[in-house]
């Protein structure tokens, strides 16, 4: 399933929850990962590789099917040739894509933004990635696992 950041962006609804459990999975072991890039010296796959390798390393199952209304974890990189380096816009989110009985997708996500904003090169960037990633699943694993306070 193709989705573009501007559909995420027109179709957004934010979910506001007082507690964690809008991120609870029914197979909290499992995450889909939805990448996307534009103009950066790596593809979506490179981004997925890298989202499945921290999935992997907190004994998680990354899966290539999308459930609805499952969470599932959102990379979207922009970047912008400067140079010999890139200006990077790096979104990360815990969100939920829904269909509805029309048979529309309805996205929804935390408030929470793992993201950052940065210029480096091609591991730079991909790492900042990383640390993202690593942020988002540790929300998504405290909720899931009873792991917090």
């Amino acid at each position: 399933m193709r989705f573009t950041p501007l559909l995420f962006l027109l179709l957004a609804g934010t979910v506001c929850a007082e507690d964690d459990t809008w991120l609870r999975n029914i197979n909290p072991n499992d995450m889909y990962v939805f990448a996307y890039t534009d103009g950066c010296p790596f593809t979506g796959e490179d981004l997925k590789q890298e989202a499945r390798g921290v999935l992997i390393r907190s004994r998680m199952r990354p899966v290539e099917t999308w459930n609805s209304g499952e969470t599932l974890l959102y990379v979207d990189v922009t970047c912008l040739r400067n140079n010999d380096m890139h200006i990077f816009n790096i979104d990360i989110l815990l969100a939920k894509f829904e269909h509805n009985i029309d048979g529309d997708v309805v996205i929804s996500h935390t408030f929470a933004n793992y993201g950052k904003l940065g210029q480096g090169g091609r591991r730079f960037t991909l790492d900042a990635v990383e640390e993202g990633v690593e942020e988002a699943l540790t929300d998504y694993l405290v909720a899931n696992f009873d792991l917090g306070d």
